[in-house]
């Protein structure tokens, strides 16, 4: 993790700027082969997201490798 030094020589951790996302939506671009879409957080905030399919697919890969399996009932 990053880290900063304020005026009395104490490390500290930087802000990541990370933020709970509650809603996401992504559709195909009409112009070009990327995917475009946005992330919402609980406070209302919203982040645009414009990325080629070969990340999206990784990045799908990356969230479901990292997610614990369901439970089967």
């Amino acid at each position: 993790m990053a880290r900063r030094r304020n005026e009395l020589g104490d490390e500290q951790p930087t802000r990541s700027g990370a933020m709970n996302v509650t809603f996401a939506e992504f559709q195909l671009s009409r112009d070009d082969d990327y995917i475009e879409g946005a992330l919402i957080g609980e406070s209302g905030e919203i982040v645009g997201i414009r990325m080629h399919p070969d990340v999206a697919c990784q990045l799908t890969r990356a969230m479901l490798m990292t997610t614990p399996a369901a439970s089967s009932c």
